[in-house]
């Protein structure tokens, strides 16, 4: 993987021969929310990623956010 200092300015479109591209890619995430639907109100805590600025993520980062949060959990509270 690249650092993040080759992606600080985008500048144009990455290289890929167009005649390829048939439309948009399919989202890495594919489900933004996690646990039971029903009990989504009734919780007591709930976090939420707000960015104030155009940014760049790495997919990988945003799908080790609930692995970090339960690491953080375990450390705070103990193991349950």
């Amino acid at each position: 993987m690249r650092p993040g200092r080759c992606y600080s300015h985008v500048t144009s479109q990455p290289y890929t021969r167009r005649e390829y591209i048939h439309g948009a890619p399919q989202p890495k995430i594919s489900k933004f929310t996690a646990g039971t639907p029903s009990l989504m109100d009734s919780y007591e805590v709930k976090v939420s990623l707000v960015v104030s600025s155009i940014v760049l993520f790495v997919i990988v980062s945003v799908v080790l956010v609930p692995l970090c949060i339960a690491r953080w959990y375990v450390k705070v509270f103990g193991d349950m």
